[in-house]
């Protein structure tokens, strides 16, 4: 195996819920060992010493990207299939609030309502994101 090769499993990891997730795990555990870790060439998608991160592409328009714990095989599976955690949830908020709005996000993970309602409520509107999880406030900031 090689970098390449683990960033594929770990970026294509499925939801289904009776899967062997350790191959995945041993990707992202020796991750350092396998050939093209030091490269200026490794993907980003597996980086992070100690908290490994996956960088993928938004199904949405906002962002264009994000930064999700590679190890969260739920919330992370659902904004890198949709954009969102849930977008029709996403929808109705859009549908509930618009451009100068003030909006509390509690729990707001990595951001996948956050971002995206910031850029409708705009740039007179204001988000205030709470995450408790310090490892996964750090990807929010």
């Amino acid at each position: 195996a090689n970098v390449t090769a683990c960033m594929d499993r770990v970026r294509k990891s499925a939801f289904d819920q009776g899967r062997d997730l350790s191959s995945d795990l041993e990707c992202l555990h020796y991750r350092s060992q396998l050939p093209g870790w030091r490269s200026e060439e490794r993907p980003s998608l597996l980086s992070g010493e100690h908290f490994p991160v996956s960088v993928v592409p938004s199904a949405l328009p906002i962002p264009n990207y994000w930064v999700t714990p590679a190890l969260d095989y739920v919330v992370s599976n659902f904004i890198r299939r949709d954009g969102a955690y849930y977008p029709k949830e996403l929808a109705m908020y859009m549908n509930l609030v618009g451009d100068g709005a003030v909006i509390c996000d509690l729990g707001a993970h990595i951001g996948s309502y956050t971002i995206p309602l910031a850029a409708h409520v705009g740039p007179n509107g204001r988000i205030y994101a709470f995450e408790p999880f310090r490892l996964v406030f750090q990807l929010l900031m």
